[in-house]
């Protein structure tokens, strides 16, 4: 994913999580998931931090999906979404 890319993602699972809760460091497990997904879209990528966003948001995809938000076909389709990919071989 390119970084703007992974910059929308991140502001749409915080969307996903505003009607749910606030934004807090170190606060209950969705106030931190919410500030990490701020941490991705406002600093890491524009501070050209991509490994570690990358690392982030597949802990937030894992939050998201235990959580009950998203199921993992859902988060597989937002990757796709922003990675073009059409054919890839579910497992």
């Amino acid at each position: 994913m390119s970084p703007e890319q992974i910059r929308q993602i991140a502001y749409t699972y915080d969307r996903a999580l505003c009607p749910l809760s606030g934004i807090k460091e170190g606060g209950t497990r969705l106030e931190h998931t919410r500030w990490m997904c701020r941490q991705i879209a406002d600093d890491f990528v524009a501070n050209d931090k991509i490994e570690k966003a990358n690392r982030w948001l597949g802990f937030i995809q894992g939050v998201l999906w235990i959580e009950g938000i998203f199921t993992i076909a859902q988060l597989r389709e937002h990757s796709r979404e922003y990675m073009n990919i059409d054919n890839v071989a579910e497992q």
